[in-house]
């Protein structure tokens, strides 16, 4: 394939996953000119990070000539870019909530002999276990009220009539009116691209790169009548596979604090397909049946 039909590939690649993402910064009102500001940046970050030679970071003339942007902008840029990552710090915050789900439902010490999670009254006396004590524990130095409030707030726990709090789901998921909402499905979405990128560009280049899982399966000529019992059957299966997931990657969980090692982050997604935006029809170049790719 000639060079420019494989950027006009590109292109057309990019304006498909772009397109979600439009639509919803034009819902929250961002507007066109700073998109464009923000696209710069990212040109910048990347070509920083990621293209440098052998090793060393990429200079600022080298991050000019491959993204077109003149040296004293590139430097501008780059001065900008020290300041922290919104982004990557809430994703930290967000894990550390799903940590204390996680442990209320497999910390032998929050679960009953059947193995279901306790209710827990926000402070106890003594030593029995409460609230507050599962959030020092798994929650890291956020506040206990502020974690209380993040968790009633997005109905991951509900307090009973007793006064004591039970544990509603395994995974923190924030809630439609909340604005980290946005910030966890930006980095739901990155960490999708991220793996294909890694299969595109990484694996076959370095030596020990072993394609990461990504797989999808979907079907053009489901009735719409299906569509309640499918989600249904995904919510069911799809957390069933998390919990599975969950429970892996507890077991396996490092200690860096008693025994200090290199550690990376590892997990899995999964979410529900659904395009009924245009008329799908079925014809012999579009016949029923499972796609896996």
């Amino acid at each position: 394939m000639k060079e420019l039909n494989i950027k006009q590939l590109i292109l057309s690649a990019a304006r498909t996953m772009l397109r979600p993402v439009i639509r919803v910064l034009i819902h929250n009102g961002v507007t066109y000119s700073e998109f464009c500001k923000l696209a710069k940046t990212l040109f910048v970050e990347v070509c920083a990070n990621d293209f440098g030679l052998q090793g060393r970071p990429t200079n600022m003339s080298r991050i000019a000539t491959m993204t077109g942007i003149d040296r004293k902008e590139v430097k501008r840029v780059k001065d900008a870019l020290k300041q922290a990552d919104l982004v990557e710090d809430n994703q930290n915050e967000q894990d550390r909530l799903t940590r204390i789900l996680s442990a209320w439902h497999q910390d032998i010490s929050y679960v009953d002999p059947n193995g279901l999670p306790l209710e827990l009254p926000l402070e106890a006396d003594d030593e029995a276990k409460d609230f507050t004590r599962l959030v020092k524990a798994y929650g890291g130095d956020i506040p206990v009220s502020t974690i209380l409030k993040e968790l009633l707030g997005s109905d991951c726990i509900e307090k009973t009539p007793a006064g004591t709090f039970r544990v509603l789901k395994r995974f923190y998921v924030p809630a439609n009116n909340n604005p980290e909402s946005l910030l966890r499905a930006s980095s739901v979405s990155s960490e999708i691209l991220n793996t294909m990128f890694h299969n595109l560009y990484v694996v076959g280049k370095e030596k020990r790169a072993r394609p990461r899982f990504e797989r999808r399966a979907s079907n053009n000529a489901i009735a719409i009548k299906d569509i309640v019992a499918f989600e249904r059957f995904v919510e069911q299966e799809g957390q069933a596979l998390l919990e599975r997931v969950d429970s892996w990657l507890t077991d396996h969980e490092c200690d860096v604090t008693a025994e200090p090692t290199e550690v990376v982050r590892l997990g899995v997604g999964a979410y529900l397909i659904r395009h009924d935006k245009e008329k799908l029809k079925v014809s012999v170049n579009n016949l029923p049946g499972e796609t896996h790719d």
